[in-house]
């Protein structure tokens, strides 16, 4: 159920739902025939050495997931949505094409059912991808109209949910916030984004409140970004991508307005330099990253493109297909050009990229930030080559109390 147009407001062109690649609708066909094969969902924390294994489909919130001590608070739960929100968009898109909808209708009935949207005290990671998986869900044909309206329901609860624990906002400026230790980093504004976006596609009372309140959240992140107070490419990318979602469904004058920040390209800058040779998802090593999971950047610059195409010759490599989430992968535009970066000093905005061809490159971070996710390692030097970082700077720490912590965590 989509939301009656209004004076000014249209849905953009090219959304996730338009006509498709035949390449990449079969690989979402083939990730799809992988999923039907699961009776599990198979959940791998690798960074700490632990897998989780969830019988399908999942009938509750995975909660009281703790693993190491001393980390209690971690949002271990948001590894399931990740998994959860792969799995059921990569079976329901291919149900578009085959009609083969049992399964992930069954995934949809048992989420909608669920008594908790959230793990943390706020709208979080859990509830926004939540809020986009019911969302999807409901512009594809073959949805019943009994499921519909249980996916509608749930949005409505997820919605008096979060609206009931939204963060204060204070106001002043940028530069004041930042005096004062105010900081909004990927966590809570991406929660804001989920929960606006969810309010629009359910028709919520309180919808022109939350939008404002995403508004906010979402123009103090931008105005942090261009002062240099970033999280870095993985985790600004894992925002911006939920803020293409939420503008998906905001009156025009405000989408223009949000599309026009200089700080979108400035990722979409970071997402080309910062990846490794011949091997472009493999980022570089600057701050936290996490190439393997969380390779939400190209998806942001998938929807992005889709929305502001003239971008200086972006061109997504052609081994994307295989690497994006399925949620990206409708929005991919057809193979161009082969990726080319040409040689020399390229700015990634929080560090300095020295290319010397297809083959080689140097990074230097220069991050000034003040946020989370961004080590205080101005001056540090990764050298990557064959699609590989040789030299690498020791970034995420391990959270297991192992020699590898002492390592990475330093004197």
């Amino acid at each position: 159920m989509r939301p009656q147009a209004q004076p000014g407001f249209e849905f953009p062109q090219g959304r996730h739902n338009a006509s498709v690649p035949a390449s990449i609708r079969e690989e979402i066909v083939s990730r799809a025939s992988e999923c039907l094969k699961a009776v599990q969902l198979k959940v791998d924390f690798y960074r700490i050495r632990h897998r989780l294994f969830l019988p399908l489909p999942v009938h509750e919130f995975p909660e009281n997931l703790s693993f190491v001590r001393g980390l209690e608070n971690y949002p271990y739960s948001i590894w399931v949505l990740w998994e959860l929100e792969e799995r059921i968009l990569a079976l329901g898109q291919a149900a578009e094409r085959d009609g083969d909808s049992a399964a992930v209708a069954r995934d949809l009935a048992a989420l909608a059912g669920w008594k908790r949207f959230r793990q943390l005290e706020i709208p979080d990671l859990c509830s926004a991808h939540l809020a986009r998986i019911f969302c999807r869900s409901l512009d594809w044909k073959w949805l019943s109209a009994g499921l519909r309206k249980e996916i509608l329901a749930a949005l409505h609860r997820l919605v008096e949910d979060g609206a009931g624990v939204l963060l204060e906002l204070p106001g002043g400026s940028v530069g004041e916030l930042l005096a004062q230790g105010v900081r909004f980093p990927n966590i809570p504004t991406i929660g804001a984004l989920g929960l606006g976006l969810a309010a629009a596609r359910c028709r919520h009372p309180r919808a022109g409140e939350l939008r404002e309140h995403a508004r906010r959240m979402a123009g103090l992140w931008l105005e942090w970004g261009l002062a240099g107070h970033v999280e870095g490419v993985s985790y600004d990318g894992y925002t911006a991508d939920f803020l293409m979602d939420w503008l998906e469904v905001v009156p025009l004058a405000l989408r223009r307005e949000m599309l026009a920040s200089p700080r979108l390209p400035q990722i979409l800058d970071e997402i080309r330099h910062l990846g490794a040779p011949r091997r472009p998802e493999n980022l570089a090593p600057v701050g936290d990253v996490e190439p393997r999971e969380m390779r939400f950047h190209y998806s942001f610059a998938a929807k992005f493109l889709r929305q502001v195409p003239e971008q200086d010759g972006f061109v997504f490599p052609r081994a994307a297909r295989k690497f994006l989430r399925c949620d990206g992968l409708a929005y991919l535009p057809a193979p161009g050009p082969r990726w080319r970066e040409g040689r020399g000093l390229k700015d990634a905005h929080y560090a300095l990229v020295l290319v010397g061809g297809a083959d080689a490159k140097a990074v230097v971070s220069w991050s000034h930030s003040t946020f989370g996710h961004m080590q205080r390692d101005a001056g540090s030097l990764v050298i990557g080559m064959g699609g590989e970082w040789l030299l690498s700077d020791p970034g995420y720490r391990q959270y297991l109390p192992t020699a590898e912590q002492a390592f990475t965590l330093g004197p």
